[in-house]
């Protein structure tokens, strides 16, 4: 939501600063991702992945009449029926654990010396899912599935990383004083925790408020701004479905480029051009992609610079 919300805050208060376009990546912007009633997104990325059976979804896709999800940019999909939430809910409570929500492609931290192997495991768990992942802390609350499925050991392993010299040095952070509060006799810093009992705010103004309405201002106001949407393709928590059918529905036209991009020779994604807004695959890599493919997330990276 916040790169978009900023987006519109330059438009409607401009700054002295060149602003020539914004790249998003795996944004929540519609009905498309895990705080949306609508969970046609997520039901069908797990069913195309082998995690929900065929049966199970294809009442949910009944119940819910999502057959005209991609073709019927007006119907109402965020008011669901009793019958269409009976259905999703029993569909989704077929989902196997451990599981990583952020990248369904990849294994879950099993490793020693990580928070799945302390004392109190489970209250470890429990403690980084609602601390550090609402989407996990949502299908709890919404499903009842306790899936503890997100990795653990980046809990451990960013911090340490955070503080090598070299690392300081390059993100240009004050070394020997710290943050007020965040220093131990060692020298490190721990990541700050978040109040007891946070939420983000879940209302029309929140997660729910509909972001795609900002974009037509940006086309209207900033034609000459380049918005790239990158998403990668094994996140569940945002998947590509949905996101592909929001910007589809913006009603601009279509350029007819739909065309891989390359890595090393091989296809590292596909690109899908409209009118002032291109969608950029990121092929079999999870949420935050420069953390589970550094490399993929570099290159997409870079090719949005060079354009």
């Amino acid at each position: 939501h916040y790169v978009p919300n900023l987006a519109e805050k330059l438009i409607d208060e401009p700054l002295d600063i060149d602003m020539r376009g914004f790249l998003i990546g795996n944004p929540g912007i519609n009905s498309d991702w895990y705080y949306n009633v609508n969970e046609y997104a997520f039901a069908t990325f797990m069913w195309s992945h082998g995690l929900i059976p065929a049966q199970q979804y294809l009442e949910a896709r009944s119940a819910c009449g999502w057959e005209k999800f991609f073709s019927e940019c007006e119907t109402d999909f965020t008011h669901p029926t009793e019958a269409c939430m009976n259905a999703t809910g029993a569909a989704v409570s077929m989902l196997p654990k451990p599981l990583d929500f952020y990248d369904v492609l990849v294994p879950t931290c099993q490793a020693a010396g990580n928070a799945s192997s302390s004392s109190n495991p489970d209250a470890a768990k429990k403690l980084v899912k609602h601390q550090h992942h609402p989407f996990l802390k949502h299908m709890e609350r919404k499903y009842g599935l306790d899936i503890n499925g997100y990795d653990p050991c980046i809990n451990n392993l960013t911090p340490e990383y955070m503080n090598y010299p070299e690392v300081l040095k390059a993100v240009h952070a004050r070394v020997g004083g710290g943050r007020r509060g965040n220093n131990t006799s060692s020298g490190v810093r721990h990541w700050p925790s978040l109040p007891d009992n946070w939420e983000y705010n879940q209302g029309s103004a929140g997660e729910k408020k509909n972001i795609a309405k900002l974009f037509p201002k940006f086309f209207a106001k900033a034609p000459e701004w380049r918005i790239w949407v990158v998403s990668g393709t094994a996140d569940s928590a945002v998947p590509f479905l949905g996101t592909e059918r929001w910007m589809n529905c913006l009603g601009r036209k279509n350029l007819g480029k739909y065309r891989p991009w390359l890595l090393n020779g091989d296809v590292a994604g596909m690109i899908n051009e409209w009118d002032g807004i291109s969608l950029v695959t990121v092929k079999g890599c999870g949420h935050t992609i420069p953390t589970y493919c550094p490399q993929e997330g570099y290159a997409f990276f870079q090719n949005y610079l060079k354009e």
